[in-house]
């Protein structure tokens, strides 16, 4: 995008080997002036979902925050019901419990 925007000529010289064209002057520069406003929409619209795309990246963050607090503390609090001594642990029922728990971390990563 920046070699076109440095210099406009170069999509029509490239369309016009590729098409084995030869285009006029003026029908050149329409299509530069055409390409220039696409180019200034596409920068426009990079700039406007800028702030939309660093919102995003920080939720994620945050959400991937979350579910390692959540992952955790349920760890934690497995590992404190074992330190109970009228808490008996069904190993069968364990492992079923902690199957969810085991989720693919790079789910979300950025």
């Amino acid at each position: 995008m920046t070699e076109v925007q440095s210099n406009k000529y170069l999509f029509i010289d490239k369309m016009n080997e590729v098409l084995n064209l030869s285009l006029s002057e003026d029908l050149k520069e329409k299509i530069v002036n055409i390409l220039s406003e696409i180019m200034q929409m596409n920068m426009d619209f990079d700039e406007q979902i800028s702030d939309f795309a660093a919102q995003t990246e920080e939720l994620s963050r945050r959400a991937n925050s979350y579910r390692t607090q959540f992952y955790e503390t349920i760890l934690r609090v497995v590992d404190l019901l074992k330190s109970l001594p009228e808490y008996k642990i069904d190993a069968e029922q364990d492992a079923i419990n902690r199957e969810p728990l085991y989720f693919d971390k790079n789910i979300g990563a950025l």
